[in-house]
């Protein structure tokens, strides 16, 4: 069934340059036969021309697929719609290579997971993440299966035009979608009294924590950084001159929590062992927290994840930019002013790539526009919201597009990548799968 599917949607893909060309070669001549009897032709597509071409396929037991040519873009468009209710499927953010950094092609994330016995039914690319740098680290905050990979105080992106948090698609602890401006509001707790150890008659102090494996972008800021953060640099070049006063806490890893094993100094950019931490206090006021949760070597803290909107546990975060449906209204217009795009990205037809849910939150939307080629031209931001809300989605999220577009449905690639080497490697990716997490 799915290779009968794949051969009429590469049809009707190869089908619309054809069409289109017939209808304008009709066109023009209709109008050179109404300039010869003396009337003035008007040029207008008529309602055939405008109805989308469209093949629907059910890929799963609530779950389909629905591939459309629409000749006025022209844009070819795939839209993944999921029932979340029963519990039937789940979401999984998967990073490439299982790594905070590096990169790897969507359909390999998902060979991946289908080698440890997952059964995944289709995956979108995800976040933006570093290309020019080579690092393929994701911009945004991360969360996978409730373990806080990345949190930052603002979006580390390079291209914003003023520093914000921008919008952020979130799974919650009891499987309800949002589309929210997440920012980390974490919360360090040092327990001290008699039995400690055995977490009877504690007293506590708590700490505020602005970030987790992520080199802030704002001037003072208090960031644990994990073993996952390895041996990468937690002073950029932007804070290279200011590096006599970042000051570390070096850590253990003890069970859930950390122990803290030498006094605070001056930052020394050592790599993380397996097992091991480090707390850096990037500013003033960050060092004077991180002052008051020393005592003696041996001191225990743990982390308290939050975050701001709480919506209770989330059990997964991956980053987008922008949100472009908010409660069934196209705000796409207005995310240069709202989260810092600008308009070469957001007005300018590229490839495009979103996530979103419908009103009721139990159908979940994966999209994806080709662009950048003759049979699809690539969407501008509010373009594609108003394709989103076409297919019903009710809160959207637009996800990294351009060559980063890509959807994989059972394991076969469903769109054309517009990268003359065909699938990109990228940060991260979302993919929907069988079962309960």
């Amino acid at each position: 069934m799915q290779s009968r599917f794949y051969e009429r949607t590469t049809r009707l893909q190869a089908s619309m340059v054809i069409n289109a060309g017939r209808r304008t070669t009709a066109a023009l001549m209709r109008a050179c036969l109404l300039t010869a009897v003396g009337l003035t032709p008007v040029l207008t597509r008529n309602a055939a021309a405008q109805r989308p071409e469209t093949v629907v396929d059910s890929v799963a037991p609530g779950v389909t697929h629905t591939a459309l040519v629409r000749a006025d873009g022209p844009w070819y468009v795939h839209v993944v719609a999921v029932d979340l209710r029963g519990g039937q499927y789940h979401l999984e953010a998967a990073r490439a290579h299982d790594s905070l950094f590096g990169r790897e092609r969507t359909s390999d994330m998902v060979r991946r997971a289908e080698t440890r016995g997952e059964r995944v039914i289709a995956a979108i690319n995800a976040d933006f993440f570093d290309l020019r740098g080579g690092t393929g680290a994701n911009e945004n905050n991360q969360v996978i299966g409730g373990r806080v990979l990345k949190a930052v105080p603002v979006t580390d992106s390079p291209f914003d035009t003023f520093r914000n948090a921008h919008s952020q698609f979130a799974i919650d602890g009891n499987g309800r979608p949002h589309i929210e401006r997440f920012v980390y509001a974490g919360v360090l707790v040092r327990r001290s009294g008699f039995l400690c150890l055995l977490r009877l008659f504690c007293s506590a102090v708590r700490i505020p924590l602005d970030g987790v494996n992520g080199v802030p972008r704002t001037d003072d800021a208090l960031v644990l950084f994990t073993d996952d953060f390895a041996n990468r640099p937690r002073i950029d070049s932007t804070r290279a001159a200011n590096a006599s006063v970042i000051v570390e806490l070096p850590l253990r890893r003890d069970g859930d929590r950390w122990q803290m094993t030498e006094a605070p100094h001056l930052a020394r950019q050592a790599p993380l062992p397996p097992g091991t931490g480090m707390l850096v206090a990037y500013g003033p006021t960050a060092r004077q927290r991180l002052d008051s949760l020393w005592q003696a070597p041996g001191g225990a803290i743990s982390v308290d994840d939050a975050w701001v909107p709480n919506v209770g546990r989330l059990a997964l975060v991956i980053g987008g930019w922008p949100r472009l449906v908010v409660d069934g209204v196209n705000v796409a217009a207005r995310a240069d002013s709202l989260e810092g795009t600008f308009p070469r990205f957001s007005a300018t037809r590229h490839p495009r790539s979103g996530i979103g849910f419908s009103r009721d939150s139990t159908t979940l939307y994966l999209i994806t526009v080709d662009g950048r080629q003759e049979s699809s031209d690539g969407m501008s931001l509010v373009e594609f919201a108003e394709e989103m809300r076409r297919h019903g989605v009710w809160n959207g999220l637009n996800l990294d597009g351009g060559g980063s577009t890509t959807l994989v449905i059972r394991g076969r690639l469903a769109n054309k990548p517009s990268d003359p080497t065909g699938e990109r490697a990228v940060g991260n990716a979302v993919l929907v799968v069988e079962g309960r997490p």
